[in-house]
């Protein structure tokens, strides 16, 4: 039987997230794109994302484990509200590391309580280097 490689899982919030999901791209590295609304799937399609994961953020029941083994997982931070569903939907999903990648000037101990295992607080776009 042939093992699964693992993805990769990222939302790309911000313009941080889309310049890390860039350098997945050009590395070739497997992943997959975490997203909330149809809009946001035909945004990542038109910079190259092969594969996007739809979750429905008040349904628990929706929140199948994608048919796909799910490893490292990378958040970056829109907002407070949606960085704290999407750990709970991973965190279910993973026991790999969760990064949740934030502007914000204060550390969010909130994301840690939820299993993020990573708090990283940068203002840079490229944060390749977790890779």
């Amino acid at each position: 039987m042939e093992l699964m490689q693992e993805k990769i899982i990222v939302s790309a919030g911000n313009p941080a997230g889309i310049h890390f999901i860039q350098s997945l791209l050009s590395r070739e590295i497997p992943f997959a794109v975490l997203i909330s609304r149809k809009n946001e799937q035909e945004e990542m399609n038109s910079i190259g994302v092969p594969l996007c994961v739809e979750v429905d953020l008040i349904s628990k029941d929706s929140w199948i484990i994608p048919e796909f083994n799910v490893g490292r997982v990378f958040l970056f931070e829109d907002s407070l509200p949606l960085c704290c569903r999407y750990i709970q939907i991973c965190r279910s999903w993973t026991g790999s590391p969760i990064y949740v990648i934030s502007q914000r000037g204060k550390p969010r101990l909130i994301y840690r309580g939820l299993g993020a295992d990573h708090v990283i607080h940068s203002h840079s776009d490229d944060l390749s280097f977790l890779l």
